[in-house]
């Protein structure tokens, strides 16, 4: 399987990690804009914009994205000549590990950002992809690089 990498801005973290605040100690989640480059090197998810989106479940430990956010900024990102490229969400005072409940909602070819919130300030931040070589569904941790 080729490497997956999201490639994101410093200010694009940081504006995961307000959100991840303001949710504290709830779970925030939103969706990554841009476009996928496929690469010898691998593929690269380059990301130009981040979307909050609600949050519908009532676990505090779980996130439920809106479908009718999803769909506004599907809409949204076709206007703009963008793609959804990936979904983030926080970890209350856990760390950026995807779950069982994470993996179970992924969605092949999207990037997963999961950011950890640790006493509502953001902390260390994972990146995930579904491995699409497996028999079995599964995560696989992938790169995130942050740029300027």
């Amino acid at each position: 399987m080729k490497k997956s990498v999201l490639v994101i801005s410093k200010e694009h973290i940081d504006f995961v990690g307000k959100h991840g605040e303001e949710a504290y100690p709830g779970e925030a989640c939103g969706i990554i804009l841009g476009h996928i480059e496929d690469k010898e090197d691998g593929i690269f998810f380059i990301t130009k914009d981040l979307k909050r989106a609600k949050n519908l479940s009532d676990n505090p430990l779980r996130f439920y994205l809106d479908p009718k956010d999803f769909l506004q900024i599907q809409e949204e990102a076709d206007k703009n000549g963008l793609e959804i490229i990936g979904i983030y969400h926080t970890h209350p005072d856990h760390p950026p590990i995807a779950s069982q409940y994470d993996l179970e909602s992924a969605i092949e070819g999207l990037f997963y950002l999961i950011l950890s919130i640790l006493g509502g300030k953001p902390a260390n931040f994972k990146g995930w992809v579904l491995d699409q070589e497996s028999k079995v569904r599964k995560f696989v941790e992938s790169e995130v690089r942050v740029i300027k």
